[in-house]
């Protein structure tokens, strides 16, 4: 199985900035299109939040279509933030492991997990 969840907070803007950047992801969005419940963006506190969770059976293309979204943002919005978390059990590199992307300073940087891995003995019972 794979799973991605993550969140990304858009940050810093001013109200312009906003607009021209929350114009750009949403149009990004819309060309990945998928389900509203896979990917949102909502403002909370006046403050934009991507938020992603993604089930299916095994890594597709979609996924590196998510990660260049997240990487736009990082690039178009240099504050953002956020945290994108994937598993999947079938990876010829990571099979029993969580892997992050961090999002900070308009940059995408790539960690393997060391809270929920390696996910047996962590999460599951042999």
């Amino acid at each position: 199985m794979f799973q991605l969840h993550g969140w990304v907070i858009i940050s810093k803007l001013s109200i312009t900035e906003r607009e021209d950047i929350l114009k750009k992801v949403n149009d990004k969005i819309e060309i990945l299109n998928l389900e509203p419940k896979v990917i949102n963006l909502n403002i909370y506190n006046n403050t934009p939040c991507l938020s992603i969770t993604l089930f299916q059976n095994r890594y597709t293309p979609i996924v590196e279509k998510l990660l260049e979204l997240v990487q736009m943002i990082g690039e178009i919005a240099k504050n953002s933030y956020g945290i994108i978390q994937i598993y999947d059990d079938e990876s010829e590199n990571s099979p029993n492991e969580f892997v992050n992307y961090f999002i900070q300073k308009g940059e995408v940087i790539k960690k393997k997990d060391s809270f929920l891995s390696p996910v047996v003995p962590t999460l599951y019972v042999e």
